[in-house]
């Protein structure tokens, strides 16, 4: 009987536990989209996201982010609807930066480290991105 008892209260216990940390993470997970209008996405190896900015200005942001990076620069090509970058880091891998026009104040950037992708890396890119608007 004593046994039963003591399960029984393991398992609420357990139970409470889970369903209070789904929840947490839940509110957290709203908080930051409440925070950010922005969509961003890193499926195959590719960060696709939009940002709520005019297209020179987030090819601005864009240049000053891999400037600040020192990444080594490749080869770079632009004009009035898509830019390019490709840039190169210490251990020289290949990073490329897309940046789309979508509308007036709509931007779509693409980043792809490597063949494979490095979701770290690609957030940290576009963490400066963001920062040099």
């Amino acid at each position: 009987m004593k046994r039963s008892l003591l399960t029984h209260f393991l398992r609420s216990i357990v139970l409470a536990a889970t369903l209070a940390a789904l929840l947490g993470a839940g509110t957290g997970c709203r908080a930051i989209r409440k925070a950010s209008d922005d969509t961003v996405a890193y499926v195959r190896g590719e960060l696709d996201t939009t940002l709520s900015h005019r297209f020179q200005d987030t090819v601005k942001a864009t240049k000053g982010a891999l400037e600040e990076l020192k990444f080594t620069k490749v080869s770079t090509n632009e004009d009035a609807l898509l830019a390019i970058f490709i840039v190169r880091t210490a251990d020289n891998r290949k990073v490329e930066v897309k940046v789309t026009q979508l509308a007036d104040s709509l931007s779509k950037v693409q980043i792809r480290v490597g063949a494979f992708g490095d979701e770290s890396l690609s957030y940290r890119v576009l963490e400066r991105i963001n920062a040099n608007f």
